[in-house]
């Protein structure tokens, strides 16, 4: 049984979107816990009440916890009832049909995979379609923890898994390597892939994207896109990681260099803020917080890695990520997948 974790903060326009993805699955075999983080969840259990799925069971916390503190309550939820797999789903995604059953028999294909993800289109809070991803260099595959970390920060790929929404978990794992840090602000998930990689097979689920990704002013991305707290937590972790491994062995110069162009794209983001004008002190206190954990071991990726970010930004070129975008915006992008499946 597949247990999915769907915390909610006043999700009441999105929460009903989510759910009849969930109904909709082709692999029915599921359980899902909605937890609504405040005092009032009225309009939730409204909701839930209209759909008439015993599958769906939802809880109100009675105060705010905070967002990774609901999830882990969710994934609790979920781990109690008995689920051998959790998926990860924010209340205001939205699944394939599909993505449950594609998910599962990825991870069927090595008996040590814990991990699965796929990849997400990106939608608005009308659903219409902001960017879809291209899957053409991505396959389906089961590789090593260790292989995946290395692939991951040989590609200066921080988070190539994306949100909870891509996730889903197998319950062993779960309890070996625990739940969110409910102390993070943002990079929490992050922070718990890069625990949760090494300990197991990495699944991914490729060819075609899994869900899609709801953008607006009332999720996570919407209201913190940019806040002083997100700049010093991707180096910390990388540092966190670096620290795991012997003195310049490979995987510590890899997460050395991982750290340069975190410290890169930090001031790059400040760079853009102070071009497009306001956000001075807040430019100011990330540079500050930036630089403080700039170390001789990540000083050079992080210097040739601004010099590169800073003259795309300032010569007005796209990031190299964008594959297609239709002239006038009237289509929607269409962006490549950051896989570490995909050949380099």
């Amino acid at each position: 049984m597949v247990g999915i974790a769907i915390p909610a903060y006043r999700a009441e326009e999105t929460l009903e979107a989510t759910l009849r993805s969930c109904i909709s699955q082709t692999h029915r075999n599921w359980v899902a816990f909605v937890t609504v983080d405040g005092e009032d969840a009225t309009s939730e259990q409204e909701i839930v009440a209209s759909l008439r799925d015993p599958r769906i069971k939802l809880e109100c916390n009675g105060r705010q916890l905070g967002q990774f503190a609901n999830f882990n309550r969710a994934i609790l939820r979920c781990y109690a009832a008995g689920a051998q797999w959790v998926k990860l789903l924010c209340a205001d995604d939205v699944l394939h049909p599909d993505a449950l059953e594609r998910m599962i028999a990825v991870a069927g294909r090595r008996p040590d995979c814990g991990f699965v993800y796929g990849y997400y289109n990106e939608i608005d809070d009308q659903g219409r379609l902001l960017w879809e991803v291209d899957m053409s260099g991505t396959r389906s595959d089961v590789i090593a923890g260790p292989e995946f970390l290395e692939k991951t920060f040989s590609r200066f790929l921080f988070n190539p898994v994306g949100g909870p929404s891509s996730v889903m978990i197998r319950s062993d794992i779960i309890e070996r390597c625990g739940l969110f840090r409910e102390g993070m602000s943002y990079t929490g998930d992050a922070e718990l892939w890069h625990r949760i990689i090494p300990a197991c097979g990495i699944g991914i689920v490729g060819e075609a994207p899994i869900l899609d990704y709801r953008l607006h002013n009332n999720s996570v991305t919407g209201r913190e896109w940019v806040t002083v707290a997100r700049f010093p937590q991707t180096i910390d972790i990388a540092r966190a990681i670096a620290a795991r491994y012997s003195p310049f062995s490979r995987e510590w110069r890899l997460a050395n260099r991982m750290a340069g162009e975190l410290i890169a794209t930090n001031l790059t983001t400040v760079l853009g803020l102070i071009r497009r004008g306001g956000h001075f002190k807040m430019a100011v206190q990330a540079t500050f917080s930036t630089l403080r954990r700039l170390s001789i071991y990540s000083a050079f990726s992080a210097f040739r890695h601004f010099a590169s970010k800073s003259a795309r930004i300032l010569l007005g070129l796209p990031r190299a990520r964008v594959t297609e975008l239709s002239p006038g915006g009237r289509q929607p992008a269409r962006i490549a997948a950051r896989s570490v499946s995909a050949s380099p």
